[in-house]
Order: C-alpha cells, then sequence, then structure tokens
C-alpha cells in the first residue's frame, strides 16, 4: 500500500489530490507526533458482519496557514482477501523532501475490539530515496518510508494516519490545489473532505457539489461528507472538460497572471549561458553555420533534442524549478523543465524572441475552467517567434526538423511565463506539416480473384513512434522485437501472416522505417451480378458515431483526434483477364468534413491500381451546432463508393481458383505459406493454420488436413476436429471419425460436433449410426430441433422418407414458422422427391426467410424438375447461380438439365469445385 503526500491518484487510484504552499522543507526523515490540535478525527465505525468494504475511512483535511499547508491523512482498509494481504502488509508512505515534510501519527492493525499499534515509534520504518526509475525514464528525488506489517490477517483493518507540510518557493507564498470527490459506485464506508483557512487570506475557491463556507472566529472552513451519486452519462467524444469529476479548487493566486509572474523569473532569470562555455560556443557555431534565423531556431531545437537524453522528473509533486542549463548540459539529462530552460537560453542568445510556457500535455482544454495555479500544469514548452510567426517547441520530443517545426501539440490552453506576467492564452491549432506515419503497400493479387495476396509493406514512422522502435530494439530479445514488427505489419490491414520483417533508421534515428511481407486474403464479394472489392478510402472508412441526442448534451462540442496525419500509397497488381478490370465510384476526393481534411486518388491502368490517399486532423474539436452539416457531408462522401469490379466473364471464383492451381503465382503463394512456417516459433502453429485455410481453399484437402494434424497435436480444440473431419469426410471417412469423436471427448454436448458426425455418416451410406447417436446427443440435452433434422436425414436415407417428413411436421408444432425447419423440410422432399406440391410451399417459405437464397432455390428447382416442370427448374436454378455463382449443386444441376456437351462440361465443373457433390448425387439418386 503506497501512501503519495500530493498526487492526483491517492487511494489506491480511487481519488485525486494536491496541495502547496510556500515554507522551507528539508527533512529527509520522517517525524513522529499526534495529529495537529486543529484535526477533527474521526471514529472507525464497526465492521458489519459479513460487509466487504476494502476502504472503510477517508479522512482528508487540509490547512493552509500563513507560509505553509498541511494536508492530513486518515485512511482505513479491511483485509477482504488472500491477495490483499501482502499488498496492505506493505505500507509504503512518498513524499518529495524539497518541498514537503512527512508527519506520520500512528499505524495501526484493528482486529475484533482491539487496536495494535504497529508503528512502534518509527522502530519499523525504513527510508529508501528512489532517485530515479531507468527503465521509465523517470527522475523525481522521492523518498519511500516503508514498513512490513507482521502478522496480518484476514479480516483485519489496517488504518494509517500522517500529515506533510508543503512548500515550494516557486508559489511566492500561495496556496493552491484541487481535491476531486468520490463518486458512486466507489464504495467508502466514510469520506470526509475539510478545507481551512485564515479569515485574512484571500483563498477563493469552487465546487462542484454543494458546500457552505463556516466562519469560526479566524479561520473559515469548508467540508463534505458521504460519497456523491452516480454522475449522469456523458456522451462519447467530449473533451476533458466536459467529463471531469466533481471536485473541490482552490486557490490564494488572484488570477492567471499572478501565477506567470510567481514563475518566470526561474525562468527568465537564469536563460542565460555562460560566456565562453560549451552552450555559448555550440551556440556561435549554429549562428556561423546558418544565415535566417528559422534555421538557427531548427538548430537549437535539433541540440536540445537529440544530444539531451529525457528524463522526467515530475512536476505534480511541486517540482518547479528548473535545473541549470550549465548543469544540464554536462549531465546530458534533464527533464521538460531543464531542457525548455536550455531551449529558451539557446535561443536568445541567438536573438530569437522566445519565452517558455507552462501547459498541460493531455486534456488541456481543461485548465481554463479550473482557478488559477501552477498545479494546472504538467509539462514546459517554449513559444519563439521568427518572421511573425509563432513557433511552439518541446525539447523532450523528437524529429522536429525544419518541414515540421511549425507544428503545435494540441495543448489548448497555455501560461506565457514573462517578465510583465500574462493571462492564459490560447494555443493556435495547426494542421501537421508532414506525416507521422506514411504507409506504402503492394498487394500482388495475380494469382488470380479468390486468391490470398503477396502483401509489401513499407511503413515510415517518425516522432515518438521512432523513438519507442529505436528501444525496443536495443532493449527485447529477438523473438519478442519480431513480434513488435510483425504487429506493426499487421495493422497495415493483412491477416498477420507476416513472412518477412526488417527495421532501419533515416535521418539519424529520426525516422524509422518497418518492411516486411505478409500473406493476406483479399475479399470480393458477388453483388449486382459481378465480383468486386471496396476499396474503403479514408472518407468511406470514417466512422462518426457523436451522439448528442439528448438536450443536456446538445451543447457540447466533439473531440477530434488532433494533431493526426497520415498518407497511404497502395498499388495493386491485379490478375490477367480477357477484359479489364473497371473502377467505379469517386475515384478522386478533397474536402475537409468533422475536423479532418481527407484526400484520395485513384487510378486504374491495365492491370496495375495506385491510390494515394491522406487524412489529417484540421480542428481540436467540432461544435455542436455542427454536427447535422457534418452527418450530410459524410452521407454525401460516402455515397458514389469507390469500388474495383472483376470482369463480367468470371462466372465463378471457387471455379477459377480450382482450375488454376498449378499457376506461376500460386506457386509463390505456396512458397510464402512454406516461408512463414519455417520461420514461425516451435509452438506458433498459426502458420500451420493459415497454411490449411489456403489449401483448404484450393481443394487440397489432404494437404490442409495434415497441416492440421500437426495443430491438434499441441492445440487441440472443437473447431479444428470438426475442420480435419470436413477435410477428410470424402477420402478417409475412418479419420474423419477419429476426428469428431475427439472433438466430442472435449464438447460432448455440442450441436456443431453431432452436426459434423451426422455428415461423415450420411456421406457414407451409415444412417443406423446416425440414430443411434442422435439419440445419444439428445440424452445430453442437445436441442430436441436440432436432433430431429439429423434424425430426419438419417430416416430418408434408409428409405424411412414419410417417417422422416413427419418427425419433422411435429417439429412445427412446437417451433412453427421457424426458418430451419422450412428449409430442412425443403431439402427433404426435394432431394427424395416427397410430397412434392408441399415442397414447393415449403422452399418458397424458405427462400423468404433466407438471407442467402440460393440453396432453398436449388432445391425448389430439384423439386420442379422431379415433377417434369423442367423450364421452372431451370429458371430456378440460374436465379441460384445468379445469387451465388460458387453453389455446385446449382451449377451440376443446371448442367443435367441442359445436356450434351455444354452440360457435362457443366457437371464436372461442379464436382471440381465440391468434391462431396459424387456421393450426395449419389444418395439423393441423381447419380450412381
Amino acid at each position: 500500500m503506497t501512501l503519495k503526500w500530493v498526487s492526483r491518484a491517492f487511494v489506491a487510484g480511487m481519488f485525486a489530490s494536491t496541495s502547496i504552499a510556500a515554507h522551507a522543507a528539508t527533512l529527509e526523515q520522517p517525524r513522529y507526533e499526534p495529529a495537529p490540535g486543529w484535526v477533527e478525527a474521526r471514529q472507525l465505525d464497526p465492521v458489519g458482519e459479513g460487509d466487504r468494504t476494502v476502504l472503510l475511512l477517508v479522512d482528508s483535511q487540509i490547512r493552509v496557514e500563513d507560509d505553509r499547508s498541511v494536508e492530513y491523512r486518515d485512511l482505513a482498509y479491511q483485509v477482504v482477501s488472500p491477495e490483499m494481504l501482502s499488498r496492505l502488509g506493505n505500507v509504503k508512505v512518498e513524499w518529495q523532501p524539497d518541498v514537503q515534510d512527512a508527519l506520520i501519527h500512528a499505524v495501526s492493525i484493528v482486529r475484533g475490539g482491539e487496536t495494535i499499534d504497529a508503528l512502534n515509534g518509527g522502530k519499523s520504518v525504513e527510508v529508501i530515496r528512489r532517485e530515479a526509475d531507468l527503465e521509465k525514464q523517470s527522475l523525481d528525488g522521492k523518498l519511500t518510508a516503508t514498513m512490513q506489517l507482521t502478522g496480518l490477517q484476514l479480516g483485519d483493518v489496517v488504518r494509517v494516519t500522517y500529515s506533510v507540510v508543503s512548500s515550494d518557493p516557486a508559489l511566492g507564498g500561495n496556496a493552491e490545489g484541487l481535491e476531486s470527490l468520490p463518486v458512486a459506485p466507489i464504495q467508502v464506508g466514510q469520506y470526509h473532505f475539510r478545507l481551512l483557512w485564515p479569515e485574512a487570506k484571500a483563498l477563493r475557491w469552487t465546487a462542484d457539489t454543494e458546500l457552505s463556507e463556516e466562519s469560526t472566529g479566524s479561520v473559515s472552513q469548508i467540508h463534505f461528507d458521504g460519497v456523491l451519486p452516480k454522475l449522469k452519462d456523458q456522451p462519447e467524444n467530449a473533451p476533458a472538460r466536459f467529463v471531469q469529476p466533481p471536485k473541490v479548487n482552490y486557490t490564494t493566486f488572484s488570477d492567471w497572471q499572478s501565477v506567470s509572474l510567481s514563475v518566470a523569473p526561474l525562468y527568465n532569470d537564469h536563460a542565460k549561458l555562460v560566456p565562453g562555455g560549451p552552450l555559448a560556443q555550440r551556440a556561435a557555431a549554429i549562428a556561423a553555420a546558418h544565415d535566417s534565423q528559422l534555421d538557427r531556431m531548427a538548430a537549437a531545437v535539433e541540440l536540445v533534442q537529440d544530444e539531451v537524453r529525457y528524463l522526467y522528473e515530475g512536476m505534480e509533486f511541486g517540482n518547479y524549478t528548473p535545473q541549470d542549463p550549465a548543469v544540464t548540459w554536462e549531465k546530458r539529462y534533464g527533464d521538460c523543465k531543464a531542457k525548455s530552460l536550455m531551449l529558451l537560453s539557446l535561443l536568445r542568445e541567438l536573438g530569437i524572441e522566445a519565452d517558455a510556457m507552462l501547459v498541460r500535455a493531455e486534456d488541456g482544454d481543461i485548465v481554463g475552467e479550473l482557478l488559477p495555479g501552477l498545479y494546472a500544469f504538467n509539462h514546459v514548452v517554449v513559444r519563439a517567434k521568427v518572421d511573425g510567426t509563432d513557433y511552439w517547441l518541446d525539447g523532450t520530443m523528437q524529429g522536429t526538423t525544419r518541414a515540421n517545426i511549425a507544428d503545435v501539440a494540441n495543448f489548448a490552453k497555455a501560461l506565457p511565463l514573462t517578465e510583465a506576467g500574462s493571462d492564459l492564452i490560447d494555443v493556435p491549432v495547426r494542421p501537421m506539416s508532414e506525416p507521422t506515419q506514411v504507409l506504402e503497400r503492394e498487394l500482388d493479387l495475380r494469382a488470380g480473384v479468390g486468391f490470398p495476396g503477396i502483401d509489401s509493406i513499407t511503413m515510415r514512422f517518425r516522432g515518438p513512434t521512432a523513438t519507442q522502435l529505436l528501444a525496443a530494439q536495443s532493449s527485447l530479445d529477438k523473438k519478442s522485437f519480431d513480434d513488435v514488427l510483425d504487429g506493426i505489419l499487421s495493422s497495415a490491414g493483412n491477416d498477420g501472416a507476416v513472412f518477412e520483417r526488417s527495421l532501419h533508421f533515416e535521418n539519424d534515428g529520426q525516422t524509422a522505417i518497418v518492411s516486411g511481407k505478409a500473406l493476406e486474403s483479399y475479399y470480393w464479394q458477388w453483388e449486382d451480378r459481378r465480383y468486386q472489392t471496396q476499396l474503403n478510402p479514408p472518407v468511406e472508412n470514417f466512422t462518426f458515431d457523436a451522439d448528442r441526442g439528448r438536450a443536456a448534451w446538445s451543447h457540447i462540442p466533439v473531440m477530434v483526434n488532433h494533431p493526426l496525419y497520415q498518407a497511404t500509397t497502395v498499388r495493386l497488381l491485379l490478375p490477367e483477364m480477357a477484359e479489364p478490370f473497371e473502377l467505379r465510384g469517386a475515384a478522386k476526393f478533397d474536402g475537409g468534413i468533422a475536423g479532418y481534411q481527407f484526400h484520395h486518388d485513384y487510378e486504374l491502368a491495365g492491370q496495375i491500381l495506385t491510390g494515394d490517399m491522406m487524412y489529417r486532423s484540421v480542428a481540436a474539436e467540432i461544435a455542436a451546432s455542427e454536427l447535422p452539416d457534418v452527418r450530410t457531408r459524410i452521407a454525401k462522401a460516402k455515397a458514389d463508393k469507390l469500388r474495383l469490379l472483376v470482369p463480367a466473364s468470371l462466372t465463378s471464383k471457387t471455379l477459377a481458383i480450382r482450375q488454376n492451381v498449378k499457376s506461376p503465382a500460386v506457386k509463390r503463394l505456396r512458397d510464402a505459406y512454406a516461408a512463414a512456417i519455417v520461420q514461425a516459433d516451435d509452438d506458433d502453429l498459426q502458420a500451420y493454420r493459415n497454411r490449411a485455410s489456403f489449401l483448404t481453399g484450393i481443394g487440397e484437402h489432404a494437404g490442409a488436413a495434415d497441416d492440421l494434424a500437426k495443430v491438434l497435436e499441441q492445440e487441440p480444440s472443437v473447431a479444428d476436429y470438426i475442420w480435419h473431419a470436413q477435410l477428410t469426410k470424402v477420402d478417409d471417412p475412418e479419420a474423419a471419425l477419429r476426428s469428431i469423436a475427439k472433438a466430442r471427448e472435449l464438447e460432448p454436448a455440442s450441436a456443431n460436433v453431432m452436426n459434423g458426425l451426422a455428415k461423415v455418416l450420411w456421406l457414407n451410406n451409415r444412417p443406423d449410426e446416425i440414430l443411434l447417436a442422435a439419440d445419444e446427443f439428445e440424452a445430453l440435452g442437445v436441442e430436441k430441433t436440432d436432433v430431429d433434422m439429423v434424425r430426419a436425414t438419417a430416416m430418408a436415407l434408409a428409405g424411412r422418407e414419410e417417417e422422416a417428413v413427419a418427425l419433422l411436421d411435429a417439429a412445427f408444432e412446437e417451433k412453427p414458422g421457424n426458418a430451419a425447419l422450412y428449409r430442412a423440410r425443403c431439402s427433404l422432399k426435394a432431394q427424395y422427391g416427397l410430397q412434392l406440391e408441399s415442397a414447393l410451399k415449403d422452399c418458397t417459405r424458405a427462400t423468404e426467410l433466407s438471407e442467402n437464397s440460393s440453396s432453398a432455390l436449388e432445391d425448389r428447382g430439384l423439386a420442379y424438375w422431379r415433377m417434369d416442370r423442367k423450364e421452372a427448374a431451370i429458371e430456378d436454378w440460374r436465379s441460384a447461380l445468379l445469387t451465388n455463382p460458387d453453389a455446385p449443386h446449382a451449377r451440376w444441376l443446371l448442367g443435367l438439365a441442359q445436356g450434351g456437351k455444354a452440360g457435362a462440361q457443366m457437371q464436372r465443373e461442379a464436382i471440381l469445385m465440391d468434391e462431396e457433390l459424387p456421393l450426395e448425387l449419389k444418395n439423393w439418386g441423381l447419380a450412381d
């Protein structure tokens, strides 16, 4: 259990608090003494039988005095699980000795009615200085007082009472703070907040709940007890200032200008370089090497970013004083304060107008909603002015160049640290000048429509991502780093089947280039009697679901993901075909929508499709009043979908795949899948699954089954066993039955396993075994309707057709109007020539209820055929192929109707598409 004196996440991250005032604090050991006399101590309520509340008491009392502030905390936790014994048994207290003194009043264990003193006069406390966490690149100078509670038991209550005396000379004698209040569903036995200050001190406060100010002699106070009701729902994508938790905010600063004046001397009085010193020499070299002030400014930024390592030293602990530039250069590391002061000094040495600026790195729009105070900020940058343009320079970032130096982060608000003081200002919102991510893809689809493609990918990153990749490359082992690269390459939109990957850097490490190759399934949909794919440029892929329909939300803006700039170039290598591919829809687009600028430009030249795309943010938020227009603009932009159409001469991609498995392009795919398997770790079986899927698709079931068997040896699963059975049910039915048996061991009452078993047995004309298995599955709890449909197929196969129909009729009495039953009864009657007139009605109803009507049309056509209504049969089979051109049954049956060489060819094609088709036809009496 770690207790932080000044933190935005105290009490295990449930609440937030910070408070600081002016006073000299230098103690590096905690003092052990009773609580201050002004504290109103709370009694701990008895814990009721069965009460598993963890946080029993949070008492926060803050007293602002003339030259300091004192924070008193009283926390009590109940140990309700074994896991909490170690977590609560190790009490840690952290403080910043430069600006805080720690006072520990009591540490106790409450057990039953007894209170056990665990503090023992501080003899059990060990103080540790935590200077740096190099993994997190942080330096905070905090001290940690740690105590191990011995003999802690389930049901015990750990109670810790302490105070902190806080100060920071940077505040100039002022006090400030923010206390977040607990909100349901947080469970706290007691919560109490109290703030006291001298009446003579001009302290202002605000609260997001009703509080009253009381005066007791010379002291004023406010207090709050309890937990606030659950907050009302807020819309998604709302700016941070609209979704802040309830809080109490207080300050003695009169305005933002006084805040600026209190801190400005820390920068303006020290923004000087030692004459003739190392930094002054570097500044002179920059001036000599560059003629323009803009180039000199860019060189100074590059120096601070690249030659001084960033090491975090938190401001939230009242750590406001920056490190001297000479010390920063000597150590070659510094935090945002140190780097900003160093940059400020360099710029002023170069004659460039510049000031330090306090900002908030994230959620900066909340600053304008707070009372004036340093607590509102957690970052420092520099604003420079060259040729009338403001430049917002961040020494902690990397990758700033002459080309992108005008870019501005989304700080929203800033406080200039000027000699005269300043009020808050709005930070300008500018579109980024360069993309932070550039994606280049070449997708080789020359194997044919329906085949996977080989995706050659190059992704360029600058800024933080490049820095993170450089660090990961040096710190991770090869497997872990390859996983990182694979994840990045997979984000480009492929299936994640990466078989080549590499990383290199350009521009002295400022740009990271991730390259690789991956196998990608490319999806072609059958629509409007053509195979086609939607290209989904950014504007069509853009989702905007901001809901401001409630009256309480109607004024809340929508937050934009700013700053953002991404660019993509794609190149599709298409297969050679007798007729050309066709590009339809909006091939070009330029426009601004919902705070973003979108661009795409596609061109089809022969067998190569190229597309250039870009989108970037141009605003930080959009007003709620603009939403109707935004939705209209989005609808218009998406109305003319950009599509790539396959030549109409391709009537079945499945047939085309089966007819082209020996081509050189398909060999390249085979080699790629093999390479992925070779590169995969022994315990990574996805590469085998991927190749099994590919081989399944091209009809090479034996090879697919072999790959899947390797997977099942290490990772048995019901889905893969059923898949293996599907692959082997024609050529090796006994192997298929063994796989189903393994699946059945894993899930004995699975309808999917039952259907897989029934299919294998039905194809191999074993109806009695189907019926026996159906009884067993029903006894295990599989739904009777599912079991009866399986029974019906077995009865019909065994020559008990009328019983089969009667069984389904009875099922309808239990579930009238059931779409699956209509489909089953339609198939049964049509395939076995039973009650054909009613079969037509069942099949018609099945087409009406089904999303994919091709199967029902096939069966209705078969019913017409058995009734000698050949024209109607042909019409249904043609309709089925128009709905699903990859339907082998409709193709075979249409070939039967047409006869002759053309009909025989269609039947051969159908069998090539589906190897189990001959067995099905035999069972239906349509073939020998």
